[in-house]
């Protein structure tokens, strides 16, 4: 039996329980999710606490200037803020 527990905004990824076990989006899929938005032009994605194992510092600094790419901080409330606007 399928239960969704979460869910992207856009609707990219799902996390889905299968009988009390987490299907878990793999680090494959997560490259191609994340080369997907920035190719369809999605900007100022927010990622973290850290970047991607993937991606070299060098590569992530591109990321930023060209995609507004960003890490999450230490305090959620202020990310949320960010996320929302306020």
């Amino acid at each position: 039996m399928e239960q969704v527990v979460g869910e992207s905004v856009i609707g990219f990824h799902r996390t889905v329980l299968l009988e009390q076990a987490p299907v878990i989006v793999d680090a494959v899929t997560a490259v191609a999710v994340l080369l997907t938005r920035l190719h369809l032009g999605v900007n100022g994605i927010v990622l973290g606490p850290a970047p991607p194992a993937f991606v070299t510092p060098n590569v992530f600094k591109i990321l930023q200037e060209r995609y507004d790419l960003r890490l999450t901080g230490d305090d959620a409330q202020a990310d949320l803020r960010v996320a929302v606007g306020a």
